[in-house]
């Protein structure tokens, strides 16, 4: 399972969600309309579903991403602290905008040429 968090240009958490396929979750995500602000998105595979559930739950309410409903209402019931290491998470990095990487690939080649 993955744990992705959709981020604007600022590095601001818009929104966090957990997903079987990652590619699949995403795609769906490009075509909502309510997500054109999103700059990247980071993801972490993470195989625990247990621990999934816990960090999706934590990040939710120490972020408050302004897209996450379910845990915004008032429902702020985790009283836990993960553990130190949780700061060293590896996040992976995927660009949302498929034109961008097109852009970026480009700018790479003219400066090879």
């Amino acid at each position: 399972m993955f744990l992705y968090r959709l981020c604007d240009k600022n590095g601001i958490i818009l929104y966090i969600g957990k997903t079987k396929s990652i590619n699949n979750r995403i795609s769906q995500h490009r075509r909502n309309k309510k997500f054109t602000d999103i700059d990247y998105v980071e993801y972490i595979e993470i195989e625990n579903i247990s621990d999934i559930e816990i960090l999706e739950i934590y990040m939710i309410n120490h972020y408050k991403p302004k897209f996450n409903k379910e845990f915004s209402k008032g429902k702020d019931s985790t009283n836990f602290v993960l553990p130190e290491n949780f700061d060293n998470i590896k996040w992976s990095y995927m660009v949302w905008d498929i034109n961008k990487i097109k852009q970026e690939a480009l700018k790479k080649c003219i400066w090879l040429v």
